[in-house]
């Protein structure tokens, strides 16, 4: 479907975030006529998020999704460090 340009709009403030190009497995509903593609590896736009040394707790941060299609989506992800 092509890739995605993911863009960070709030950095987490007790973390770092590393986006690149990657594989990773699919994730359609059943109903989905492409649900089949769930069951291999496809290029897709990977963010790992690294915690600050030593940190452990809550965090978040927001991040921009442009996808070949034009269609664009913002997300906001909480996270508990541990």
């Amino acid at each position: 479907m092509g890739t995605t340009a993911v863009r960070i709009l709030n950095h987490p403030a007790h973390g770092t975030l590393i986006i690149r190009e990657g594989t990773d497995y699919p994730n359609f509903a059943q109903s989905n006529p492409r649900s089949a593609c769930n069951k291999r590896r496809v290029s897709a736009t990977v963010v790992y998020y690294r915690p600050d040394p030593g940190y452990a707790g809550p965090d978040s941060f927001d991040l921009n999704g442009i996808y070949s299609n034009g269609t664009e989506r913002q997300r906001h992800f909480n996270i508990t460090v541990k």
